[in-house]
């Protein structure tokens, strides 16, 4: 039979499944291996699901709310690598400004205009989103459903509003992603992620930053370079735990000494509060048992790592195995059912985003 029929117990010919693909999770990995198998393989009938869009992934602003939404383009393109770049760039023209200077160049800097960066941020993260809904899905030949897919069983999606739908499908491909991992402390609901920091309305004026990830310190260093009065807590003797120990020591060095970041080291978060005045206080202990509180916080950014997105996914209606939080996959990046594979970092594969 061809790649959409399906046999009964005696090998006779069924009906065919309504796709020989289909992918749920439209970010990086789901895009490209839609369009691949489109293009390069040649299957007939492919499509793929998202939630609907939004330039976050929660439709509330703490890291505790629920993944309802998103968008085709995925973390990397709406809330990741994309939206940092601008906010990176724009953070680091205050270096380069300042050092022109140096130059000969005669720079009068008055200031910088956080909703002119926001609106233009929100504008490219929107353009890039509809270019692949409106036309490059559909010129390769996709089928693009918006709404929650979750597996029924090993060959069937139910795809959430507002499509509302049911689908077949011969080979299922998850790629999911990943989403922020929470901490369980007292008040961590009133603390906001990766997502939300890219979307504040106003720069803070005071910011902690629970983590010293690879996410955490680059927002950390950026909202310094604004004025913002950063500190970085976490619980090791140096920032970016795993990497190069000589590179660590350096970005210490220069986080402290070049973008003014308060390091915090060897503390570990206990609570955190809402004051009256509506802003936050962070209880931390060191590893020497004293005690501190960091009062006045504009915002609380938990970044203390990301987990595979699997809530609602319906992995145990079809069978498929995790590998503590991620989805096991094999060599071949198939799963434990024979139909079901799974790609990116929702897997227990090397992450794609801490290489990249």
């Amino acid at each position: 039979p061809g790649l959409g029929t399906k046999k009964n117990w005696f090998g006779c010919r069924m009906a065919a499944y309504d796709f020989d693909l289909f992918v749920i999770g439209c970010g990086s990995g789901g895009m490209r291996a839609t369009r691949f198998a489109k293009k390069l393989f040649k299957v007939p009938k492919v499509g793929t699901c998202d939630m609907p869009f939004s330039q976050l992934s929660v439709e509330g602003r703490s890291i505790c709310d629920k993944n309802t939404v998103g968008g085709v383009g995925g973390t990397c393109v709406l809330r990741g690598c994309v939206p940092k770049k601008y906010f990176w760039y724009a953070s680091h023209f205050g270096h380069e400004l300042e050092n022109a200077k140096g130059y000969g160049w005669d720079v009068d800097v008055k200031g910088h205009n956080w909703q002119t960066l926001l609106q233009k941020k929100r504008a490219e993260t929107e353009r890039l989103h509809k270019a692949q809904v409106d036309k490059r899905m559909p010129q390769a030949g996709v089928e693009v459903f918006t709404g929650r897919g979750k597996l029924k069983d090993a060959h069937t999606i139910s795809i959430g509003a507002p499509a509302n739908k049911i689908v077949t499908a011969k080979t299922i491909l998850i790629a999911t992603g990943t989403t922020p991992t929470v901490i369980d402390i007292p008040g961590k609901e009133h603390c906001i992620s990766s997502d939300h920091i890219l979307e504040l309305e106003n720069c803070p004026k005071k910011l902690a930053v629970l983590g010293a990830g690879y996410i955490a310190c680059e927002f950390a260093c950026m909202f310094a370079i604004w004025g913002t009065d950063v500190n970085v807590i976490y619980r090791k003797d140096l920032p970016l735990r795993g990497f190069d120990d000589d590179c660590r020591r350096f970005l210490a060095r220069q986080m402290e000494r070049s973008d003014g970041v308060k390091l915090l080291p060897e503390t570990t978060p206990v609570s955190v509060e809402k004051q009256e005045n509506g802003l936050y206080t962070v209880r931390t202990k060191t590893s020497n048992g004293s005690e501190k509180a960091i009062t006045d916080c504009d915002e609380v950014l938990m970044a203390t790592g990301r987990h595979a997105n699997v809530w609602e996914l319906g992995l145990e209606n079809a069978g498929v195995e995790m590998n503590g939080n991620r989805v096991k996959v094999d060599e071949f990046s198939k799963t434990t059912v024979d139909n079901i594979y799974a790609i990116g970092d929702v897997t227990d594969r090397m992450q794609l985003t801490p290489v990249a």
